[in-house]
């Protein structure tokens, strides 16, 4: 049972103010220089949240009810808001608030976690290390579900602490599933990690379980009736990198999906040390640090590489990771030291780690950084210019075909078409999965029959893909034919910029988007 007594008021008072006052001043600094920034991503569930508004149903397209995103609980939580101050302001002051909260318990329960002399220190550190991280704050703060699912985690975690409300860390645990599915681990590999441990009888074991799997099935129960599918159709339409074999070959998605410091095996050998010493201090907390964890490894690792080059799939697992992190490094220093002070060895480290990430932060959210791809497309501040001559010059009732469906949906009110990768296209997703890869090219011969049952009267892609269009088929701007409809390039749109390597040196060659129009009635 972890125990508060030894430690004064004025101390409390002290910590409490320091990591308030972390958190806030960090989150405002990071919120001006994120302020233009929203993950194209983002603008999918938007897309879902205005529909649900103007009484359409909770769906991409009107009349399509099919869950193409991961994060619906999040959509759900934020939609009252949204109501009144619109989705994308409301989902920036959300992750702002969820964001200070998550930092803020991250400091508390780090605080808990230690002995009374090395409170102060480590509860700064776990906050600093929140703050500094971006992939969990970059993501947090434009549009995702990153800053809620996190809350969650650490939420279920805090009541954890003592293990007096096992009931209601089944809920928090339960509503993490419904903001990202794959949360849904969590849970039961704490509870296994507990059982393994003996820190937890069969009888608590099987309440917990019980209660957990109730609302587990409740909510796919729920997302069976409205979509008709027992998970989100993004989980059909992203396949993994590999199968669960993939997660034993420390190769690329890894080095990708998790973010520094917590890569590779080194980092994992610290954190089940850290798992330990907090299972010695608090059993129970110890085994539900480390199934969070462990839950955000499994994802990350089994996933494809994230198309942002970033570590967003385990960002919402770093708080706890944070955490275990310091008990560990806090234990070795002790072993070492075992006449020393308090552990400012390890107080320095996270300093180091946490200069890194403000290094990190500052270099993958310049503006040079982002003009590039895939910059632009998760800022897509250079998108709005295009999207908003889309919704001035097309019909209302048209279909655009895209691979980038977000912002163009949300932004011109048109039905979109997710001909590449299926997110919200049942038919493509099965046409992709068959096949083993996504459409890259809309030419491609494997969307003959689902392009002319479509007939998207634009098609909206990047230059160089229609470039290869126009190449492939033998057509001119003026002319050429997909599947059988003829379409000519009605605007082009600069988006962003690729620097490569040329005979005097660096290059800069502008991306752009080009929208064709269907010229053919088929």
């Amino acid at each position: 049972m972890l125990d508060d007594t030894h430690t004064s008021v004025s101390q409390r008072r002290l910590a409490g103010a320091i990591v308030v006052a972390i958190a806030v001043a960090g989150t405002a600094l990071l919120a001006f220089r994120f302020r233009h920034y929203m993950v194209d991503d983002a603008y999918i569930g938007f897309r879902y949240i205005d529909n649900l508004l103007h009484g359409r149903g909770l769906v991409f397209n009107p009349g399509e009810r099919i869950e193409g995103v991961t994060n619906i609980g999040w959509l759900l939580t934020l939609s009252p808001f949204a109501a009144i101050l619109g989705a994308p302001l409301a989902a920036k002051l959300a992750g702002a608030f969820l964001l200070i909260a998550t930092a803020c318990l991250a400091g508390a329960i780090a605080w808990r976690l230690c002995d009374a002399g090395s409170r102060l220190p480590m509860a700064a550190a776990a906050t600093i290390l929140v703050m500094t991280q971006f992939d969990l704050t970059y993501f947090a703060l434009t549009g995702m579900e990153t800053g809620l699912i996190a809350f969650l985690l650490l939420l279920a975690l805090w009541f954890g602490l003592d293990d007096r409300r096992p009931s209601l860390v089944a809920v928090i645990a339960a509503a993490a599933f419904t903001v990202r599915p794959e949360a849904v681990l969590a849970y039961p590999l704490a509870l296994l990690i507990g059982a393994l441990a003996r820190s937890i009888d069969m009888k608590a074991l099987a309440t917990r379980a019980a209660i957990f799997a109730g609302l587990a099935l409740a909510v796919t129960a729920a997302r069976y009736l409205y979509f008709g599918d027992v998970v989100p159709n993004t989980f059909h339409a992203k396949q993994g990198a590999g199968g669960w074999l993939a997660m034993l070959d420390a190769s690329a998605p890894a080095r990708i999906n998790i973010p520094f410091p917590f890569g590779g095996l080194f980092a994992a050998g610290i954190l089940l040390i850290g798992a330990a010493a907090v299972w010695r201090r608090a059993a129970g907390a110890g085994a539900l640090a480390a199934g969070i964890v462990a839950a955000g490894y499994v994802f990350a690792r089994y996933a494809p590489p994230d198309w942002t080059g970033t570590g967003r799939y385990f960002a919402p697992y770093v708080p706890a990771a944070a955490i275990l992190m310091l008990a560990g490094c806090t234990f070795i220093e002790r072993r070492l030291r075992p006449d020393g002070g308090g552990p400012w060895a390890t107080f320095l480290l996270a300093g180091v780690v946490a200069l890194a990430g403000i290094v990190a932060t500052n270099a993958q959210s310049s503006p040079k950084r982002l003009a590039g791809f895939p910059g632009y497309v998760m800022t897509t501040e250079p998108l709005q210019e295009a999207v908003r001559w889309i919704r001035d010059n097309t019909p209302a009732d048209a279909v655009i075909a895209t691979r980038r469906i977000g912002l163009v949906a949300y932004g011109s009110g048109r039905r979109v078409w997710d001909y590449s990768l299926g997110l919200t296209d049942r038919e493509i997703t099965a046409l992709a999965r068959a096949r083993g890869r996504r459409f890259w090219s809309p030419a491609d011969p494997g969307l003959e029959a689902v392009w002319a049952a479509r007939s998207p009267q634009y098609l909206l892609e990047d230059g160089d893909v229609i470039a290869k269009v126009l190449e492939e088929t033998g057509g001119s701007p003026d002319r050429f034919t997909l599947h059988g409809l003829a379409y000519r390039i009605l605007a082009s749109f600069p988006v962003g910029e690729r620097r490569t390597e040329g005979l005097f040196g660096r290059e800069t060659k502008a991306i752009r988007w080009t929208l064709a129009e269907r010229l053919t009635i088929p």
